[in-house]
């Protein structure tokens, strides 16, 4: 058999149309129905008038074309047959020649490669059903040559990069003077136009499950007549059957209203009635038919007028809001107290960032709800507390959902504040985590209190010293740290010679400023590792820890000889004293516990005493004297 270029078969396939073209213009056939109907995927219908305009248009000079050319077969009729090609080939919409034994593509224009993807040298060649998502069942019924018109379906084709578009494809089967069989197909992308239906169709299903999920009441007033339409569920929130309130009007409603809100009811209806405002939005309680009362939101809009442009109709709905005006209220009470806390309070998320702050916690910390909102509660932290703290407030968190403890904090100004903080896991209805709440009060007067109570127990009331019971505390920490590094510890009993005689001829007035400018003095000349104490009027412990040898001392004990024998100027009189100073040492191999280490400084400061005063005497040479002896 010979074959036909594509070229004598598009023009043998536009020849036919044409003659089906002008068979349905005689006839008046369904192509020229209305438009407007729905095309579902994989339905074949005809196609409606507004394309058949167009299609007939193109097919009418196409076949005109062919006809000239058919007729005069020469080289004289080439340009009509260029111009023939031109317009197939450069036509905007997508036009497919198949094969219909094979299936396969026998020519494709411009447009349709383009909108495939594929070159039209790629396309040509290629298995029609390669360019289907699935399976057309319209596509045996497209090779009918006997089709009393041409058909037009709906299908799914894959584009070459794999995204997925519906087509729009109106097909003519035909046969060439040979007697093969050929479909020719004209495809428009009405992919966005069927989603867009679809969409429609879902929207009008879901405000349809809408109106039925909201299980409201619905009411219809005719304005002229006050009648009143309502379904079944508005009766039934007030405890009623439809027909016992019937012959239903607006003054049925405003029966049914609390006397309270009956004349905002009337009011705002008459303002609705008189085109003061579009949407008509009543909250109102209502007595329900076994007395209890309930609130009620009703909302409407006027959607009827007469022809001189009076409302006719209004149309609504009635819900039952009393659970929702409960919440309000519950909100408004939760509220009050959050803003009208005396504690500090501070409402974050699950990534500790700040969402709101009462009042309290401005008064406090001296930060605005601006200037924190949004940032974390590091913006706070004082630097006294270390990491380790933090981690193991948040692992509490973690585990139990609640910490509680005292923290010291930053307030604007950079001053240091005490607080006492409880940090709370808030949870959502369905029990998942949701937020941190945290109350803080500030506890720093109570801190500042207890550590003078603390203060005053462990220090010397006049001269600020540590006390007798600091000292011994600080003892037993330098016995274990020279027990430990294998150094020695020396303790220092210094005794004020003459110090009576100064209360007894001067006051004890002047004594005390005495004995507040001696302790200064010493506590001046000694090493910042050393502890200087007051421990009774006139006597003195210094301890002075991680010592080498013994010899380590001798310059801090002629300092402290010398400072104590400093004349010191008090309320125009020249004071001055001596002191007696005794030495002991403890190392690490001592078997001496703290007391006995008093003991032994205490005697060799008495022992410094005997030998003149106003000298240092070691408790080792003590010993050794007492033994000469």
């Amino acid at each position: 058999m010979h074959t036909r270029s594509p070229m004598d078969l598009v023009r043998s396939g536009i020849a036919l149309l044409l003659s089906v073209l002008t068979w349905l213009i005689a006839s008046g056939h369904a192509l020229a129905e209305p438009s407007g109907a729905t095309i579902a995927d994989g339905a074949a219908l005809f196609t409606s008038a507004e394309p058949f305009v167009w299609l007939g248009s193109l097919l009418a000079a196409a076949g005109a074309g062919h006809w000239l050319g058919y007729r005069r077969r020469s080289w004289r009729g080439q340009p009509e047959v260029e111009r023939l090609q031109l317009c197939f080939e450069k036509n905007t919409s997508m036009l497919i020649l198949t094969h219909a034994e094979t299936g396969n593509i026998v020519n494709a224009n411009g447009a349709a490669a383009h909108f495939y993807g594929w070159s039209r040298e790629s396309l040509i060649g290629r298995p029609l059903r390669e360019l289907w998502v699935s399976h057309c069942p319209h596509w045996e019924r497209s090779t009918l040559v006997n089709l009393s018109a041409p058909a037009c379906h709906l299908h799914t084709h894959r584009l070459r990069n794999g995204e997925t578009r519906v087509v729009e494809v109106h097909v003519t089967p035909f046969r060439d003077v040979d007697g093969a069989t050929y479909v020719f197909s004209i495809l428009h992308d009405v992919t966005d136009r069927e989603r867009a239906a679809e969409t429609l169709q879902r929207e009008r299903r879901r405000l349809g499950n809408v109106i039925d999920g909201t299980h409201a009441g619905t009411w219809e007033w005719h304005i002229d007549s006050g009648a009143m339409a309502c379904n079944e569920r508005w009766a039934q929130m007030l405890g009623y059957r439809l027909d016992e309130l019937e012959p239903n009007s607006l003054d049925t409603w405003h029966e049914l209203v609390h006397t309270e809100d009956r004349e905002q009811v009337v009011h705002t209806l008459a303002t609705c009635r008189q085109g003061e405002r579009e949407n008509c939005e009543i909250e109102a309680r209502m007595r329900r038919r076994d007395g209890n009362v309930i609130w009620t939101l009703a909302q409407g809009r006027i959607l009827e007028w007469t022809p001189d442009g009076n409302p006719l109709k209004m149309w609504g709905t009635l819900h039952d809001i009393t659970e929702r005006k409960q919440m309000e209220q519950d909100l408004w009470l939760s509220a009050s107290v959050f803003s009208q806390a005396y504690e500090a309070i501070m409402i974050t998320g699950l990534d500790a960032r700040i969402i709101d702050v009462n009042r309290a916690f401005t008064r406090m910390t001296g930060w605005t709800r601006d200037e924190v909102v949004g940032h974390t509660p590091k913006l706070f932290q004082s630097g006294l507390h270390d990491r380790a703290f933090y981690r193991q407030m948040r692992l509490q968190l973690e585990r139990t959902g609640h910490w509680s403890g005292e923290v010291w904090n930053c307030n604007k100004a950079g001053e240091l504040y005490a607080e006492r903080l409880t940090i709370s896991l808030v949870r959502d209805a369905q029990g998942h985590p949701c937020n941190y709440i945290a109350l803080a009060s500030d506890i720093t007067d109570l801190k500042n209190y207890q550590k003078e109570l603390e203060h005053r127990a462990f220090h010397d009331e006049l001269t600020g010293l540590p006390n007798r019971v600091l000292m011994a505390d600080r003892l037993r920490q330098g016995m274990a740290a020279a027990r430990r590094s294998g150094k020695q510890l020396a303790v220092v009993f210094l005794d004020l010679d003459g110090f009576k005689a100064v209360n007894d001829s001067h006051g004890h007035e002047v004594g005390d400023r005495l004995l507040r400018m001696m302790s200064e003095d010493l506590a001046g000349i000694m090493r910042a590792s050393d502890t200087l104490s007051r421990i009774s009027g006139d006597e003195f412990v210094a301890l002075l820890p991680d010592l080498e040898c013994q010899a380590d001392t001798h310059p801090v004990l002629d300092r402290l000889i010398q400072t104590a024998a400093r004349k010191r100027m008090i309320e125009g009189k020249d004071v001055s004293l001596s002191a007696s100073v005794g030495v002991t040492f403890f190392t690490h191999a001592s078997e001496v516990d703290d007391e006995t280490l008093l003991r032994q400084a205490d005697a060799a400061m008495y022992g410094a005493k005997r030998a003149g005063r106003g000298g240092i005497q070691f408790f080792e040479a003590l010993d050794a004297a007492e033994d000469a002896l």
